[in-house]
């Protein structure tokens, strides 16, 4: 089956495959990568946990007389975990720090790294600044690879940090020295975030505006996937050695990428790399069943020489800012980020202290992140990017906020107040994972190919900050009240909710390539482009894969239902001089179209037969905007 021609990117793209299953494949197997992404991200959940510990003793001190004990006791005695008696024979003296070490109480076979290097008592501070300094390490990366991923490419990139990450991990199980461990978490870290960030610009870039909620949202279940699976790994494993091998074995099989994923096709267009695009091409369209036309091929060819001009000037940080539409977008999001991993985290890794079973706790919050990815996916088709986006930032922030008035306010004579404040918790944990998978569409659609790496490795880095003051918001609670980081994470949740009407809907935009077209869609949304230019909302004239093209005779429409404009939906009438009393509008001066020619075009369906169509070429006269 031969290829039908295509006008643009989104055309090329179309033409490829909608979807085809070579497609399909390639975003199954990288949404693989995001199971380590999110195994690592949340690990110090299960290796930072505290099991109930005593001052260690020498062999002659009975513990009974020993151990202060806390007050009231019933049954046996349970002993302060952070300090022993000066003097066991007269505890008038007073007590003392563990001088001895610790003696820890665990089940099984249990071992995290808490009880490995002791850090409980005067040293407990150590976990939080682990979780922090791995989190700075994500932050840098998601900022460098997203640089290098849009100057040499998605899948070296991608591959680089899936098996860097793969070695550091399986590494840990051979530390000895806390300090070494930390070092290589930081590391660790910063190469996981390289996998998120170039993996998701690849996922997008796959697929036509009418696909990408889908493959956005199969990302995010595998991450959910990846928690479920950690919390069944730490329960059966326990030791936090054999637990890293356990998660970073399985990577190997990974080793097979190297062959399996191609480089992104958007962004060889976008650079100007035209051996390599069609080579990409010529692979997606033999395993799709399809035969690339000459006239796709020259297309081709057009397409990396205009889109990749525009691409030719170097592209850096400052990028985000030059220009208004990217500017806005680029602070909005850029404080959703951050809230929204605050929350995340700061509820992650607080569902320890939770009541419950911790394993349990964890899993169930995997599994509710699942359907919350499956039921945001419904909200996304539904209501679009943006409202989805700011209706659970509501959401979030009301639940999280719930949690601190049932502490508060009611009292457990009347209701299992612990219980409740875990359910409302994890709820909350679900909606503001919702708010993930939303902002990560918003932003991968927001910026044009040639930063689109830099911007969501910007926005990483911004929710990264977030995720590594997270484990300080939650000192809150030892400092000042338990319910104050729920305070917190809920308030700034509502805030950004407001922000977040700024943004614009990006859902059934064709993503930008150029810098240029990401500001041109400020102006006009697709919908709107059939009654803002050229001609009107003349019957005679329709927006076919971003192009104004002659209504086909027999009054039909090619593409999706979101796609045709609701007056071609509505009409059945062939005669549309009926129904239309004022006449269609041609090109003049004041127009922002420019004319460049016409021709005929033949199109090709399975579905809908073939017809031809008058196709008038026209572009955008920057000089009017």
């Amino acid at each position: 089956m031969s290829t039908p021609p295509a006008e643009s990117v989104e055309g090329l793209v179309r033409a490829l495959g909608d979807p085809g299953r070579y497609q399909v494949l390639v975003m199954v197997l990288l949404c693989f990568n995001y199971v380590p992404v999110s195994v690592n991200h949340l690990l110090m959940a299960f290796h930072g946990f505290a099991p109930e510990h005593n001052c260690r003793l020498p062999d002659q001190w009975p513990r009974n007389v020993s151990l202060p004990t806390v007050a009231p006791t019933i049954g046996d005695p349970r002993y302060q975990s952070c300090s022993m008696y000066v003097d066991p024979a007269n505890h008038s003296w007073g007590t003392k720090d563990c001088i001895y070490g610790y003696e820890f109480h665990v089940e099984g076979l249990e071992w995290t790294v808490v009880s490995e290097w002791g850090l409980v008592c005067d040293r407990k501070y150590l976990v939080s600044i682990i979780t922090t300094l791995y989190f700075v390490g994500v932050m840098v990366g998601g900022l460098v690879f997203g640089a290098l991923a849009d100057r040499f490419g998605r899948q070296p990139m991608m591959l680089l940090c899936l098996y860097v990450q793969l070695i550091l991990g399986a590494g840990l199980f051979f530390v000895r020295r806390l300090i070494i461990f930390i070092a290589v978490r930081v590391l660790q870290g910063f190469f996981v975030q390289g996998l998120q960030t170039t993996t998701y610009s690849m996922v997008m870039e796959l697929f036509p505006p009418h696909h990408r909620t889908l493959a956005g949202v199969a990302a995010e279940v595998f991450w959910a996937i990846g928690l479920i699976l950690l919390a069944v790994c730490c329960y059966f494993v326990q030791h936090w050695r054999h637990v890293q091998l356990a998660i970073s074995i399985p990577t190997l099989v990974t080793l097979l990428y190297i062959w399996l994923i191609p480089e992104s096709l958007r962004w060889l267009i976008s650079r100007g790399r035209s051996r390599r695009a069609r080579v990409v091409a010529e692979r997606i369209a033999y395993y799709n069943g399809l035969r690339l036309s000459p006239e796709l091929l020259l297309q081709l060819e057009k397409l990396c020489s205009s889109v990749g001009a525009h691409s030719a000037k170097g592209v850096d940080i400052t990028d985000l800012f030059r220009t208004p539409a990217i500017r806005r977008n680029s602070f909005v999001l850029f404080i959703a980020w951050f809230t929204i991993s605050l929350a995340y985290y700061g509820i992650s890794l607080n569902i320890a202290d939770l009541s419950g079973n911790r394993f349990f706790n964890f899993m169930l919050g995997g599994a509710l992140e699942l359907v919350a990815f499956l039921l945001t996916y419904v909200s996304l088709r539904a209501v679009g990017r943006r409202a989805c986006l700011v209706s659970y930032l509501f959401l979030s922030g009301a639940l999280l906020i719930g949690t601190v008035a049932t502490e508060k306010l009611l009292h457990t004579e009347l209701i299992s107040v612990p219980t409740l404040v875990t359910s409302l918790a994890l709820l909350g944990k679900a909606a503001v994972v919702s708010c993930f998978c939303a902002v990560f569409l918003v932003t991968s659609e927001a910026f044009p190919t040639v930063i689109r790496s830099l911007a969501m490795g910007a926005c990483v880095c911004w929710a990264r900050a977030g995720s590594l003051v997270a484990p300080q918001v939650l000192r809150l609670a030892d400092i000042s009240y338990s319910w104050m980081p729920f305070l917190v994470f809920g308030c700034l949740a509502l805030l950004c909710g407001f922000l977040g009407l700024l943004l614009p809907e990006t859902g059934r935009r064709a993503l930008p390539d150029t810098i240029q077209q990401a500001e041109r869609s400020r102006k006009h949304d697709q919908d709107d482009i059939i009654s803002d230019v050229g001609y009107g909302a003349s019957p005679r004239w329709i927006v076919q894969d971003g192009l104004i093209v002659s209504r086909p005779a027999d009054g039909s429409v090619r593409g999706s239902p979101e796609r045709v404009p609701h007056w071609a939906a509505s009409e059945t009438s062939t005669d549309d001089d009926e129904k239309f009393s004022y006449p269609p509008r041609s090109i003049d001066d004041s127009s922002l179209l420019r004319f460049v020619g016409d021709k005929t075009v033949v199109h090709s369906s399975n579905s809908h037969g073939d017809f031809k169509q008058h196709v008038v070429l026209c572009d955008i006269d920057e000089t009017r905007l």
